[in-house]
């Protein structure tokens, strides 16, 4: 939702332009309360902010399995990882239905309880998927784990927000963070043992230690301080137009939103194609050992991680302006890193140096696209599952589509393609949210 006049003052972590702390809105325009610096208690607030990394890290786990073990869920089922991309499809319609229900959930309930849940459904289904040998109970489980997956990672996002306040933004790349070391441990499970059975048993554990972890807390919802749950204001009306209604004037109200949904859905779509099709590639290429797959992935995983770590470091002090040009050349770099491949057809090495690259530069993209949600829109559930239901979508469309075009034209560096494409694409999109963000700031419809 576009922002209004005081909020764009609330960013301590990040002091704005003269010009940002005091844009002018009409007359008209609905004031938001003054921004809040989320639960008084640090203690308190630190402990939760904690709690959601951990939460986070697990749906990265899953993420990171059901991609990286695709080829061994496949032929538990007597097929073959490219041409059962259909499981991605299954998933992302879970988790397009976890991400729009996410928000009616998060507002009649308390928001830990639901999470608690999640987690143990997740750990449910990770017991269970070694043992699914039939290709309909494969897209049944990637359906359920999408759901689940999707109510968690909108939750931890959600309940950040509220926690945390305008303070947020490097709480909220934390995340991410965990996310992608939670990702960078299954490629290193798998390169310690093959047995499919331990893994997921591992990952499974690791879930019902999380669900604990939250049972433990303090109730968010009691604390001082902490951002309670509220309908969106009504839109800003401007020059007697409000954007229209129904699903026109929806659209309009979360239009940041949405704009800032489709950068997350390229980007977090291109990492999870990689981590699904590189052990295909390789398998294909010849370019490296089959054995150093594995190792290629933790690769970057690992950078991905080491991208999302400096990344933070950054939002602890970077202007809205200067965010924006990072998230710019971050683009572009990792397009740059990503076609490496396509040049160098086949040298190892281009490959290894690409991997890396990419990963590092990817790394903080996602977690700069929250923080950017973070400065420019107004806090509620609604707009944080729509930015969440990009982030889903993608993680299951583009693989689907990778696969798709792969299978079709048997040639193994279209997954390189998308990676480059998936980069180039949220560059114009950066810039819409950039003018869309300005014109609210000016009262314009």
């Amino acid at each position: 939702m576009a922002p209004f006049a005081d909020e764009e003052s609330g960013q301590e972590h990040a002091p704005l332009h003269a010009s940002e702390r005091a844009p002018l809105l009409p007359s008209a325009a609905v004031k938001a309360p003054p921004p809040s610096s989320g639960i008084e208690s640090d203690r308190t607030r630190h402990m939760l902010g904690a709690a959601y990394m951990v939460a986070m890290g697990m749906c990265g786990v899953v993420l990171v399995a059901l991609g990286s073990t695709l080829e061994e869920l496949a032929e538990h089922c007597g097929r073959v990882s490219t041409t059962i991309g259909s499981v991605f499809i299954a998933r992302g319609f879970g988790a397009v239905f976890g991400a729009v229900a996410s928000a009616q959930l998060y507002r009649a309930f308390h928001g830990n309880t639901v999470i608690v849940w999640a987690l143990l459904a997740l750990s449910a289904l990770l017991l269970w998927l070694p043992y699914v040998t039939n290709v309909w109970a494969l897209h049944g489980a990637f359906l359920c784990l999408g759901l689940c997956t999707a109510v968690t990672d909108t939750g931890c996002q959600i309940m950040t927000r509220r926690a945390h306040g305008c303070r947020a933004g490097p709480w909220l790349g934390a995340n991410t963070v965990a996310f992608g070391l939670s990702g960078a441990l299954v490629p290193c499970i798998s390169y310690a043992t093959d047995r499919l059975i331990i893994q997921y048993a591992l990952m499974s554990a690791m879930g019902v230690s999380a669900a604990i972890a939250f049972i433990a807390l303090p109730t968010p919802e009691k604390q001082r301080g902490f951002i309670g749950k509220r309908p969106p204001p009504p839109p800003v009306t401007v020059g007697g137009s409000s954007g229209g209604s129904g699903l026109r004037g929806f659209v309009y109200l979360y239009r940041i939103e949405f704009t800032i949904g489709f950068m997350i859905f390229w980007l977090i779509g291109g990492k999870v194609g990689a981590t699904a099709y590189l052990t295909q590639y390789v398998a294909d290429t010849g370019i490296i050992p089959d054995a150093r797959a594995p190792l290629l992935i933790a690769v970057l995983w690992l950078a991905i991680t080491v991208g999302r770590i400096l990344g933070i470091q950054a939002q602890r002090t970077i202007t809205l302006s200067k965010l924006h040009k990072q998230c710019a050349g971050l683009f572009i770099g990792g397009a740059a890193a990503a076609a490496l491949p396509l040049v160098l057809l086949h040298s190892a090495a281009a490959l290894w140096i690409a991997v890396a690259l990419y990963g590092t530069l990817n790394g903080p993209c996602v977690g700069y696209c929250y923080d950017l949600n973070n400065r420019i829109t107004f806090p509620s559930e609604t707009g944080m599952s729509i930015v969440m239901f990009g982030l889903n979508c993608g993680s299951s469309f583009i693989p689907f589509a990778i696969s798709g075009l792969w299978d079709a034209t048997q040639w193994p560096s279209i997954l390189f393609v998308f990676l480059v494409v998936s980069h180039l694409l949220p560059f114009p999109a950066l810039l819409t949210a950039r003018r869309l963000h300005t014109k609210s700031l000016k009262g314009v419809a």
